[in-house]
């Protein structure tokens, strides 16, 4: 209301102006006309001051809220600012070094510094103490970290799988001695990256003796490589208080004399002697393994001189 009664006001002083300059008694022609043309030219700035005044003031409508204002008053000249400025750059690869990416110029490589910011490459870099250090283990059986951080096949014949403790397993027999194998074994990574897992039988390296048992060892032994060491024993290795092929009486002619020994294998498995034999002026005989006790000729006589005459030797 009072932007509206200062134009009023405006209008009004236009108006006075206009009368000033308008003779009402007996003005010449001449002043008539130059009162009507000042009149004029004084009507024409009144109209002009109003219509720039009302444009100035004028109220606009808020169509949000109802509300009468008025617009912001616009400097000759001025120039209107773009919705883009040129100078300005919004670059989206643009990052903070400090913040986490999986850029790969930005995350580290094999012994190279990591942290938060700049994280080791690939899947089987692992940050430790500072550093990128492989880890084959995130790879899987029969993969191995190629060093960029990606995973790749096992060189064939790689180890994989369970180990075997080869000290438990038998390696088997070595001149009629038991051994058990030594070392540890692990399974075997195929062409294809498959694991082959390792087998008892795997244990090729000889360890410590089990048993000697010589000349009393069993035709139906279990001394065999990849045997539990736990299930071979000294009875079902070794002839216990028994006679063998090997271990037997046997004759022993000498030039002058002959005996007759007695062997048989022990409670420990060993062959020992339990008797013997001097076969006295007779010479023994092999199979079976005793001494004479007459003789058809000479030959069968074994003391110096001795001829056989009747049967006997003297």
């Amino acid at each position: 209301m009072a932007r509206r009664r200062e134009t009023a006001l405006l209008i009004g002083l236009g108006l006075s102006l206009v009368a000033c300059f308008v003779d009402s008694g007996g003005a010449s022609a001449s002043d008539g006309e130059s009162d009507a043309t000042a009149a004029a030219t004084a009507s024409t700035g009144a109209s002009t001051t109003a219509s720039t005044t009302a444009s100035m003031t004028a109220p606009t409508s808020d169509p949000s809220d109802g509300s009468i204002g008025t617009e912001p008053e616009t400097t000759a000249g001025a120039t209107a600012v773009s919705d883009t400025d040129p100078t300005t750059t919004d670059d989206p690869t643009t990052t903070d070094e400090t913040l986490t990416t999986t850029d790969p110029t930005m995350c580290a490589s094999t012994d190279e510094a990591c942290s938060e910011a700049t994280p080791c490459c690939g899947e089987c870099l692992l940050c430790k103490a500072g550093t990128c250090q492989q880890d084959d283990a995130v790879c899987g059986e029969c993969r191995v970290c190629d060093g960029e951080g990606g995973c790749q096949l096992a060189p064939v014949d790689a180890e994989c799988g369970a180990a075997i403790d080869c000290g438990g397993r038998v390696w088997g027999l070595d001149n009629d001695e038991c051994f058990a194998a030594a070392g540890v074994v692990t399974g075997r990574c195929s062409i294809d990256g498959a694991c082959a897992p390792a087998s008892p039988t795997d244990c090729q390296t000889k360890g410590v003796n089990l048993f000697d048992c010589g000349a009393c060892l069993r035709d139906d032994h279990n001394c065999y490589a990849g045997e539990s060491v736990a299930d071979v024993t000294l009875a079902s290795v070794c002839v216990l208080n028994a006679k063998t092929p090997l271990c037997d009486s046997y004759c022993d002619i000498e030039t002058f004399v002959s005996y007759v020994y007695d062997l048989m294998c022990d409670l420990d498995g060993q062959c020992v002697q339990v008797d013997e034999v001097h076969c006295g002026n007779y010479k023994c005989t092999t199979n079976p393994n005793e001494c004479l006790t007459s003789c058809v000729d000479t030959s069968q006589c074994a003391g110096f001189g001795l001829v056989c005459s009747d049967g006997k030797c003297g």
